[in-house]
Parts: structure tokens; sequence; C-alpha cells
């Protein structure tokens, strides 16, 4: 711990000492500082150097050879936030991004800003200096697998999407996610072992069940009960509190499914009907909007492996759990949209980001002028924006 400004010099490592030894590497030269804050000795320092000016958080740098990229928590003249959690912002994207597999360095710290932007709401902007040429730095070699390799050269980022949605469905057993995929990805790598994944689980399903003397036995288990409820929740149904005694909402929550589901009508949780849940089992991925009527604030997910996950990330961009409460959820190929103007506001979920956009713009004129469309997103992360 410095005590003293004038204890820098000795006490401290400098960036440019730190270029020279890093000045020998051959492909690449990266420093990331996550150090962008407020000089604790600016008082003393006035007094002790009164002919320096000083700033708030890092100065410009620029480095003076090439190959060289220095990474900021913020840019020059602005600090960086330490966060509420075990990572600040910078941090918890860098492991978000940085090590992802044959991306480009330029590309992840792209991704690094706008979710530190996001986090932060615009608050603190990481920036990075220095330049590199044009062939592809990545820190972690791009992986090789069957079914990247099959994949065409220039399918780019639509490729990575795929197979994304791909690995989080190939082991289900719920016919609609192959029927999503098979929608976005009609010509897509794994567009015949979907087919014949979606026949299979068709057949099946015609299959009748054998008989169980216990189907129709109610759940009086109250983690039972629960697990019902949560089930529900995840396929997208609202089932009220997730846990407690059994509510109205809870029971039209099991009407709607039964009626879905093609089940006898029974709104009564049952071991049937759990049993009936179990065997479907989770949609995903999973995004999410939320809002906030009485701040204005909202957050927005993507790309989570259940619902929860997805509203609770959203919460957390929004700013806290409570902050935003009105929430609409999507998974597969589904996509969310919030459109808002000074008097109105909707928030919709559509098969397609066309019809989410033009049906929360509709929703949100019908009660006010001038709405625009502040943030969008699919599922996968797909056609992401925000106002933020």
């Amino acid at each position: 711990m410095l005590e003293r400004d004038i204890d820098v010099d000795d006490e401290t490592v400098s960036l440019d000492r730190i270029l020279r030894v890093l000045e020998p590497a051959k492909q690449l030269r990266l420093v990331i500082l996550d150090a962008c804050r407020d000089n604790p000795f600016s008082r003393s320092m006035k007094r002790t150097m009164a002919t320096r000016s000083i700033s708030r958080g890092l100065a410009k740098v620029e480095p003076a050879t090439t190959d060289t990229l220095i990474a900021f928590a913020a840019k020059a003249g602005s600090t960086a936030s330490d966060g509420d959690g075990p990572h600040s912002p910078f941090t918890t994207a860098l492991i978000n991004h940085l090590a992802e597999p044959g991306l480009d360095l330029r590309i992840a710290f792209g991704r690094v800003r706008d979710e530190v932007m996001l986090k932060t709401g615009n608050r603190q902007e990481p920036f990075v200096y220095g330049s590199l040429g044009g062939s592809i730095v990545a820190l972690v070699p791009a992986k090789t697998d069957n079914a990247a390799a099959a994949m065409p050269p220039a399918a780019g980022a639509q490729s990575n999407l795929e197979i994304t949605f791909w690995n989080s469905i190939k082991d289900d057993k719920n016919p609609k996610l192959f029927e999503a995929y098979l929608k976005r990805y009609p010509n897509g790598a794994f567009a015949d072992i979907a087919r014949i994944a979606l026949d299979g689980l068709k057949t099946a399903a015609l299959t009748p069940p054998a008989v169980r003397t216990d189907d129709s036995n109610p759940i009086s288990d109250p983690v039972l009960f629960n697990e019902v409820r949560e089930r529900l929740y995840e396929l997208n149904f609202d089932p009220g509190p997730l846990d407690g005694p059994s509510t109205d909402a809870a029971r039209q929550a099991i009407r709607e499914f039964e009626q879905q589901s093609n089940l006898p009508a029974t709104d009564t949780a049952t071991m049937g009907l759990l049993r009936h849940l179990r065997e479907i089992g989770g949609l995903k991925p999973w995004g999410a909007i939320v809002y906030g009527k009485n701040n204005g604030k909202w957050g927005m997910a993507w790309g989570e492996s259940t619902r929860k996950a997805a509203v609770a990330s959203a919460r957390t961009s929004c700013g806290d759990t409570t902050s935003c409460p009105v929430e609409i959820s999507f998974f597969g190929t589904e996509c969310g949209v919030f459109a808002y103007s000074g008097s109105s506001w909707a928030i919709t979920a559509r098969d397609d980001i066309g019809k989410a956009k033009t049906a929360a713009l509709s929703d949100c004129g019908k009660r006010g002028k001038s709405c625009q469309v502040v943030a969008s997103v699919c599922a996968d992360g797909a056609e992401r924006y925000g106002t933020k």
C-alpha cells in the first residue's frame, strides 16, 4: 500500500517498463489493465506537484511498437466500477469472451465493451489502444470437432449460432425444439439428423403409454408439487409463486398445459402430470426482457439454459432483482422486442424478429405516439439491440 504519492517511482512498475519487457514477442503484445480508479493521492499531489494536471482514471497510451494492444477497463480519463459480485464488470466480461475458441481478439474486446456498457448502464466504456494486422488473432485456437469442420468456411458467425443451438437441443425429447431448429435452419448441417429425431419422437408419441396405476393420484407432497410448478414455469406457463399452497394461477397453468398437450382436463397436480412434465424436459436456449414501470429501467438476457436463469440475468442487467418486475420470456428461435414512448410501452415475443417488432410498435402505438424500439434480442442472442 502506497503511503505517499512520491513513493510511486520507487514502489510501482511503470507501463513503459512492462511494454519493454514484451518487445521480444513476435506475434502479439497484450496488456490488460483493470485499474482505472480515482487517484487516492489527488489532494496531496495538487500540493506537491502543483505544476502538473491531475485527472481521473488512467491517461491515454499510444504503443510505440506494432502488434501491441493495451486494454483499459475504462477509457482514458474515466474510472471503472468494482461491481457487486466476486469480479468487476470488466473482469467478468473478459472471462466470458476472451478465451472463446477461434474468436479474434478485436471482436472479443468489442463484446467485452458491449457487455460492460450494458451491465453499467453506459457509465463505463472499456477501451483498447494500439493496433494489429489483418490476420485473425485468437488467444485460444478454434475447435476442430467434426461438427465445426463440416460447416462451410463462409458460414461465419451464423454457423456458430447454429452449432450452439443444435448442441443445446440434440439430446432433448421435446419435438418442438427440433421443429424450431428446422424452421430456422431448413438446410442446416444437422437438418437430416433433426428430421430423423423428430420422426422418432412423433412415432413414440403415437405409441400408447403403459398403464400406470399411480398416474391419477393427486400430489400431496409439497416438494413434488413445487417441482410441478417449476417445470410448468420452465415450459413458459405461469403458475404463480413457485412455493407454498396451490393457487388459482397454478390450477390455470395446469389447465393450459393439459389443453396444449391433449391431456384430460383435471386442473390438478397428479403423478401423471409430473411424469409427463419430466418426459418433456426443458426448453432452451432462453431469453428475457424485463422492465420497471416506476423507474423506466429495463434489462435483457439471452442464451441461458433455463427461463429462471434468463429472467435473473435480465433483472441483474436492469439493476437488481426488484427494479424491473415486468417480464417476458422466450425460447428456441423466438425473439423479444421492447418498444417505448413517453406515454406508452409494450413488450412482445414472436417466432420472428420482424413480427415481434411490428407487434411491439403496434401495441405501444395504441396508447402513445412516437413509439420506438429500444431493445430487441432473440433467445439465441441473434438480432441483439439496445439503446442503453
